[in-house]
């Protein structure tokens, strides 16, 4: 993850991309959230069904809280809430979101409309987050081992290192088996973790 922040900030994208990306890195890893969970399945379509909409995300003191109303262990549709606390870290998925708003909100749209969407006005896609991920990679030595998923792999892993039980774990990535054993890596060269090197 820092690897990555920095590579956006150096990346000479918008300011507005790069807080679009960052917040969806930030979102998709604290949040232990699949990138399907997040995107649009079209720059100009969007199903408010199972879109995440900007009134699905709720910024709050300390937190974000995410409304997720269908992810893949939930087929029925009874929906999922994700909490995200403030890190007090550089990497930090609260102020990352914020800083993501400042820009968003200059966007002449409805409020009705798909959260996380480009300065003008196309909504964000599993494709675009895949292609600037590899972009922003580019030079990595595990760059071809680092995919949209890489950010669960992550989240997993780092968190057990740090000694959360494995129910906690399993909750937090909305999974219905103990096939969540197969995201924890150790070691885990590939993994994004915020917490590495200071």
């Amino acid at each position: 993850m820092r690897y990555l922040i920095g590579a956006i900030r150096s990346s000479g994208m918008p300011q507005h991309e790069q807080s679009l990306y960052w917040a969806t890195f930030t979102l998709m890893y604290f949040g232990f959230l699949r990138v399907g969970e997040v995107t649009c399945p079209g720059t100009n379509s969007y199903d408010p069904r199972r879109t995440l909409m900007s009134t699905d995300v709720q910024d709050h003191e300390d937190r974000v809280l995410i409304q997720l109303k269908v992810t893949k262990t939930d087929p029925t549709g009874q929906g999922h809430s994700v909490a995200l606390t403030a890190t007090g870290r550089s990497v930090c998925p609260v102020q990352a979101y914020r800083k993501y708003l400042a820009h968003a909100q200059f966007i002449p749209t409805a409020r009705a409309r798909p959260c996380l969407i480009h300065q003008d006005g196309r909504y964000l896609t599993r494709r675009s987050v895949k292609a600037c991920l590899h972009r922003l990679l580019e030079g990595h030595p595990d760059q071809l081992r680092i995919n949209t998923h890489s950010f669960r792999i992550g989240a997993a892993t780092t968190a057990a290192r740090n000694n959360v039980p494995d129910r906690v774990i399993q909750r937090a990535g909305r999974w219905k088996s103990n096939c969540y054993v197969r995201y924890i890596r150790t070691p885990a060269p590939t993994t994004l973790n915020p917490y590495s090197n200071g």
